[in-house]
């Protein structure tokens, strides 16, 4: 231990900071970034990118729980990790419309993809906490650069440090409380909620929405229900005098597009959870965009400004580096495929209209 005390330089650690697995990380962030979700193909595309980020993330969290117990794992590699699964990982969330169970929905969420985050917020908070001793290397430690904002900073200052630990914590408490707030909204939606619609074509005319339209269209509005908003009150625009005006009424009330929101969680006919979150717009993806080229920069000098203390080699291609860069490969691959299938779509579509 003392051999650890006394030691002024950091070993390198290809397996955490080689090329190959910044560059694997790097392709893969940036590209599912600016890819727009408007389609099906675009949201198969992401949700394949997804999933490859994904694996890069859970290896690099695994290294870096299995070193930590080790006590091999330096506090400028364990920067490096938490940069690149926490800050990185903005531009990779997922968006997209989603229809599971109910009961889907709660398993999803209680084990793989949760207790993963929270495995990695607990991995955190356990890093800044310690982080002046952290693998027994003080002196290393304290000579740890983390550049924010373009700046400078000692990983071992408090301020830092207990800024991220109150956030991770933060985060921590909020990830305790999700699943049991989701399986009581999921309770109280199964039991008598009576926005719950259990018709079984869905996209028939319920008989009590069409009885409440005729008793009360001339005062009140008429009611309407769409298989993915519930039911809903919507005015009329006038009287409805006729018969035939009071079904056309009902009929435009059912089938009218449900408003759009950020995060709509509504039920649909066959008593299933409809989870949607629509696709951002250009600025979104600008924003993503610039997000993740600001991470990677940081990452980048903090490894510039910490380079003159690494002891060997990171860049040294080995199997730890290979396989990321596997993975984007793969990732590019199919980035080429959609974008061949898109020019043939709408290369079809202009012989039709030349035709």
């Amino acid at each position: 231990m003392s051999s650890h005390r006394n030691c002024t330089g950091i070993p390198a650690n290809s397996d955490v900071a080689g090329i190959g697995v910044r560059l694997s990380i790097y392709i893969t962030t940036l590209i599912i970034s600016i890819i727009p979700n408007v389609d099906e193909d675009a949201r198969k595309l992401r949700g394949d990118l997804l999933t490859a980020a994904g694996l890069n993330g859970f290896s690099l969290l695994i290294t870096a729980l299995i070193e930590t117990a080790n006590r091999s794992l330096t506090l400028y590699h364990a920067i490096l990790i938490t940069h690149l699964l926490a800050f990185l990982g903005i531009a990779t969330n997922p968006t997209g419309s989603y229809r599971p169970s109910a009961s889907r929905i709660v398993v999803y969420m209680a084990t793989v993809h949760l207790d993963g985050i929270r495995a990695l917020l607990c991995w955190t908070i356990y890093v800044w906490a310690t982080a002046p001793h952290l693998a027994h290397r003080v002196r290393v430690n304290d000579v740890t650069i983390y550049v924010l904002l373009f700046v400078d900073v000692r990983a071992t200052v408090g301020w830092l440090r207990w800024i991220f630990v109150t956030a991770e914590a933060i985060a921590l408490f909020a990830l305790v409380c999700t699943p049991i707030l989701v399986i009581l909204g999921v309770w109280d939606l199964r039991n008598g909620n009576d926005q719950v619609v259990r018709d079984e074509q869905p996209e028939s005319i319920p008989m009590d929405v069409v009885r409440v339209a005729e008793a009360n269209a001339l005062e009140r509005g008429v009611i309407s229900s769409h298989p993915r908003s519930g039911l809903e009150l919507q005015r009329t625009n006038g009287p409805l005098n006729t018969t035939a005006s009071r079904e056309q009424s009902v009929t435009e009330a059912v089938h009218a597009p449900p408003p759009r929101a950020f995060t709509q969680l509504s039920i649909i006919s066959n008593s299933r959870l409809y989870l949607q979150t629509p696709s951002a717009g250009e600025s979104g993806r600008i924003g993503r965009f610039l997000t993740s080229v600001y991470g990677v920069t940081m990452l980048e000098l903090t490894i510039h400004r910490n380079k003159k203390h690494v002891i060997g080699n990171e860049n040294q291609w080995a199997f730890g580096q290979i396989a990321p860069m596997v993975i984007a490969i793969g990732s590019l691959n199919e980035v080429l495929q959609f974008l061949f299938t898109e020019q043939n779509r709408r290369g079809k579509k202009r012989s039709e209209c030349i035709q």
